[in-house]
Formats: C-alpha cells, structure tokens, sequence
C-alpha cells in the first residue's frame, strides 16, 4: 500500500455512515500482482476499517487479489490492528498472509 492510497482511502470515509456501522471498505486495482498471475480490472483489491466499540480498537485490512487460472484469488492480506489515545496510534500490530 502506498501514502496515496491510504490517504485516499482515509479521505473518503464516510464519517456519519462509518460512526453508525463502525465499518468502511473501498475498492481499488493495485496492480501488483505477483509473478506468473494477473491482475485484473474484475479482480478489485480492498481496503476496509472496522471499529469495534466493546475493546475501543480498529482493524484495517487490506487484501490484494489478482486472478489465478481464470478465477479471482485472494493473493495476500495485510491486517492491522490499533487503539487511538490522546490522537496517537498505540497498542499496534500486524498480521499477513500470503
């Protein structure tokens, strides 16, 4: 993921739709599959936000999906966990796979 498509994404929340859900997600092509696959414009990459209110924590994911042999597949998954104290980021972590 780059500085753009994060500010991107983070710029187009839906702030009242994501304070009554506590979820956000948007599409995007990435365009970085891995070698020997394709991208593809069926094949939309994501990023989402959750916020869950009963631990105060949000989980940002973002998955990478390029197609396989004619099928869309899940290529990787980056998974971020944190809190948001006194407007800074704590309690970090990260998750991935593929």
């Amino acid at each position: 993921m780059t500085p753009y498509l994060l500010n991107d994404f983070l710029k187009s929340i839906d702030e009242e739709a994501f304070q009554k859900s506590g979820e956000f997600e948007c599409v995007y092509n990435f365009n970085i599959a891995c070698p020997d696959f394709t991208d593809s414009e069926i094949c939309k990459d994501k990023i989402s936000i959750k916020y869950f209110e009963k631990t105060c924590c949000f989980r940002l994911v973002i998955e990478n999906i390029y197609m396989v042999e004619g099928d869309c597949i899940g290529g990787s998954q980056v998974v971020y966990g944190f809190d948001i104290q006194n407007d800074r980021i704590v309690n970090f972590s990260r998750q991935e796979a593929g």
